[in-house]
């Protein structure tokens, strides 16, 4: 039975995710399974299709189906191409800092995960990139040899203190310290 003719979705809407994965089943796969079998890690992976645009993983499960990726994501796809208008990977949203100190760091030989690590964080502190963080703020001006108001001017009033964060948070540090002079008042 060829699923394309009947299936009951032929218009321009795109099928219903319930409605892909019975599919699946009847054609003896699971995204699980169909992750799997095409090699990938995790067996989740194939389930990002089912969210997003993503052309490879579509043409994975319409295979599996006998069907093409258009007939089951029809507002994904122009004239049998995808349509990526709109998606794709957005811009990073680090527009505050006037330089790019992921780079300078680099040149510096560390990186923000490196830094994090070297000062007791147990994740990256890579969110620096995305919201206030002062402390780590202060910790990047620092090994940049740079103040944070001059990386991120937006981020500090004009006396140099920063700018509270929507949801209240608090720095550990406090701004006008520098990271070795911390490290000393821990140590006595």
């Amino acid at each position: 039975m060829n699923i394309q003719n009947s299936h009951p979705k032929q218009s321009k809407k795109d099928w219903h995710v319930a409605d892909i994965k019975a599919a699946l089943e009847k054609a003896g796969w699971s995204l699980s399974r169909l992750s799997i079998h095409h090699g990938y890690a995790s067996r989740n992976t194939l389930k990002t299709a089912l969210r997003k645009p993503w052309p490879k993983g579509e043409k994975l499960i319409a295979d599996a189906i006998n069907t093409s990726p258009e007939t089951i994501w029809p507002s994904r796809y122009i004239d049998g191409r995808p349509n990526r208008m709109g998606c794709g990977p957005k811009p990073k949203q680090n527009s505050d800092a006037t330089i790019n100190f992921a780079a300078e760091l680099r040149r510096h030989g560390t990186s923000l995960p490196d830094l994090a690590r070297r000062h007791g964080y147990r994740g990256s502190i890579s969110n620096v990139t995305r919201r206030r963080w002062p402390a780590a703020e202060r910790i990047v001006a620092d090994v940049l040899g740079m103040e944070p108001w001059d990386i991120w001017p937006t981020r500090y009033h004009p006396d140099h203190t920063p700018v509270r964060d929507p949801r209240g948070r608090k720095s550990k540090l406090p701004v006008n310290e520098s990271v070795t002079d911390s490290a000393k008042k821990k140590a006595l």
